[in-house]
């Protein structure tokens, strides 16, 4: 700490103003630096937020999208395979065979 010795009582007023304006801009100073600090902070507390935040859509999307795929036309090409009973699939593995036979025979 520095110390400095008046001799002269005119001094005294005016060493003292200068130490009290000197301890108050130091003062502001520091608070301004919090400030711009805290601030800084906030703002990269925010883009990580925000990040986060599409991160999580994101992945919510993929989740809807990997659920309901099996259950949309999407996931077949030529569309999601129909069930049908066991006698109407019977007719119909028949009735295409009857068409390749038919095919083969005009071919021959």
């Amino acid at each position: 700490m520095r110390r400095v010795e008046l001799t002269h009582d005119v001094l005294c007023g005016v060493v003292k103003s200068s130490r009290d304006l000197r301890r108050e801009r130091e003062s502001r100073e520091a608070t301004e630096r919090l400030l711009a600090e805290q601030n800084s902070r906030e703002v990269s507390a925010r883009r990580a937020l925000v990040s986060a935040r599409r991160v999580a859509i994101g992945c919510t999307i993929l989740a809807v999208g990997a659920l309901t795929a099996p259950y949309s036309r999407i996931s077949a090409p030529n569309g999601a395979p129909r069930r049908v009973s066991g006698a109407a699939d019977a007719r119909g593995v028949r009735s295409s065979r009857e068409q390749a036979e038919r095919l083969l025979a005009t071919h021959r």
